[in-house]
């Protein structure tokens, strides 16, 4: 199995042991699945979403089932804000609760800045379910070129850069939306075949009727070097 299926894979069968675990509410949200599987995976991960989202559903489902990961292995879950439409130039990293808060000074001084506070550059960047309306298209894909910064070797500067892999996840809802959508994407995308994916999940126990798989697609892919530049 190559990593895209892997991890893709990797995070449907932590979501399907842990809901067993979870304490289940009506606005548990896939993104909240996602961010808990992928912490008990190791990774420390960043959960973003608007404002209302956050504050209504989100920080209290990851809240109130972080207890119910792995005690040793798990990453952390950092739950913060951020806007599609505000512009990267004015997101604010050090902002604990919301990176594009309209109120947030984009200045910081280097001993102001908490360390623990996750930050670009990623390992991974997981979408899930994000196109659905064609006015969200560009400002959605503006936002993901924007976090797919390189990250640098500073030990060997020869090194190539090495950019996050992308998993974006979706339901083929409105299959004109997201065809248009696919073609405007600011990186190459490749789809993860689903025969590849299912074959995974049946070696770990998970079995999805046809039913299941309709619409359903992973498109993995990564940044180039000509989108932030190669540094010389």
């Amino acid at each position: 199995m190559d990593d895209n299926a892997f991890t893709s894979v990797n995070m449907i069968n932590h979501m399907y042991h842990l809901v067993s675990t979870f304490d289940l509410k009506p606005s548990m949200t896939i993104l909240t699945y996602c961010s808990l599987a992928l912490s008990s995976l190791g990774y420390d991960v960043l959960a973003t979403d608007t404002a209302h989202v956050c504050d209504s559903v989100l920080r209290r489902n990851v809240s109130a089932n972080i207890d119910h990961l792995p005690a040793e292995g798990a990453g952390t879950v950092q739950v913060r804000v951020l806007d599609w439409h505000v512009d990267s130039g004015a997101w604010a990293w050090h902002d604990p609760t919301d990176i594009t808060s309209p109120t947030c000074s984009c200045e910081v001084s280097g001993t102001d800045v908490d360390e623990d506070i996750l930050r670009p550059p990623f390992d991974l960047i997981v979408s899930s379910d994000t196109l659905y309306d064609a006015s969200l298209i560009d400002p959605f894909f503006a936002t993901l070129e924007a976090l797919c910064v390189p990250r640098y070797n500073s030990k060997n500067p020869s090194t190539p850069a090495k950019y996050p892999l992308v998993l974006l996840t979706l339901e083929r809802r409105d299959p004109a939306l997201i065809t248009t959508a696919l073609a405007r994407a600011p990186i190459p995308l490749s789809r993860v075949p689903n025969k590849k994916l299912k074959k995974a999940l049946e070696r770990m126990g998970i079995r999805w009727d046809s039913a299941d798989w309709d619409g359903v697609e992973v498109w993995r892919g990564m940044a180039q070097p000509s989108i932030h530049g190669e540094r010389g």
